[in-house]
């Protein structure tokens, strides 16, 4: 047998099994649980990336990136936001992260996302339109990371959800910032 045909014979005979491999890997639409596609059974995530930019004074962390990811679970979406700091996270600090759930120009929640040391941790999620509701959500901090979870019902999205983060400075010192990131807009 030829190289030629050699080739050939490979390529007749990998590129069904190959397509077979992609179809069963990859299906065209996430199901439900009722074996349907489903809108709500569609996930996603998205990372935004900030500079060096904020002076070390005590424990306010300069926000590096962070991470903001809709998926699906067996109760329902779920929505997760994820800051990691060019530093390790300390004892004190505190960030709100305002998030566009439907396309205005102006956020529709708000989460806190806070260590205060002997004060408490944790996270929670707000509405900023409409009735005023508040839920606590799923805090963890590790390092240089830290991430709320809760469901993605609590806050109505019809489109993909835009996010910014605000960490104000714990501290009176004259070379204490304000972190925001990103500096202007919106992540997508």
């Amino acid at each position: 047998m030829t190289t030629r045909t050699r080739a050939r014979f490979l390529i007749a005979t990998a590129t069904p099994m190959l397509v077979a491999v992609l179809t069963l890997a990859a299906p065209a639409a996430p199901l439900a649980n009722d074996g349907s596609t489903s809108r709500a059974a569609v996930g996603y995530r998205d990372v935004g990336y900030d500079p060096n930019d904020r002076p070390v004074v005590g424990y306010d962390p300069d926000i590096r990136s962070s991470l903001r990811r809709v998926y699906p679970t067996d109760d329902g979406r779920m929505l997760k936001v994820k800051v990691t700091a060019h530093e390790r996270l300390g004892v004190w600090w505190y960030m709100e992260v305002f998030l566009d759930t439907r396309g205005g120009p102006e956020p529709d929640a708000k989460m806190f996302l806070a260590n205060g040391d002997l004060s408490g941790r944790g996270c929670s999620i707000a509405t900023l339109r409409g009735p005023d509701h508040w839920r606590r959500g799923r805090f963890r901090q590790h390092h240089r990371w830290t991430s709320c979870r809760v469901r993605a019902g609590f806050v109505k999205p019809d489109k993909r959800i835009r996010w910014r983060i605000v960490s104000p400075s714990g501290y009176e010192e004259p070379e204490s910032t304000t972190e925001r990131a990103p500096n202007h807009g919106w992540y997508p």
